[in-house]
């Protein structure tokens, strides 16, 4: 099971790559850099 905000986060990394590349299997450049900070946004750091 995932927790709620785990998928939130999953969910929003995916939308950034649709907004940035277009397509949500294309990774984002410094996407390290990316999903750290959402994790410590919504205090999964």
């Amino acid at each position: 099971m995932i927790p709620g905000l785990e998928m939130l986060m999953q969910q929003a990394l995916k939308q950034a790559r649709i907004f940035v590349g277009g397509d949500p299997a294309v990774r984002l450049d410094r996407e390290a850099e990316v999903v750290a900070a959402m994790r410590a946004a919504v205090g999964l750091a």
